[in-house]
């Protein structure tokens, strides 16, 4: 999944999204149980959920944090 260090990488960069190389490790793991066909477009749906998470929360020094867990969160919910 090499396009997930590189374009979808620099994809969140540039909108602001902060990934760990925690975040990519878990989400390497959770998108070898879907099928490949899907994956960039759950990839597309992660990145809205993280992004509506950030313009929802006030709290700056939260907000990456509050993006993260709900954005993994309904990434597990997908497999499930």
């Amino acid at each position: 999944m090499y396009w997930l260090h590189t374009t979808f990488k620099d994809y969140c960069d540039r909108k602001g999204i902060h990934l760990l190389k925690d975040d990519l490790k878990f989400i390497i793991k959770v998108l070898n149980n879907l099928p490949p066909n899907s994956h960039k477009s759950i990839m597309r749906d992660y990145c809205d959920k993280w992004l509506h998470t950030l313009e929802k929360e006030k709290n700056s020094s939260q907000r990456q944090n509050l993006a993260r867990r709900a954005s993994n969160s309904w990434l597990v919910n997908k497999v499930l």
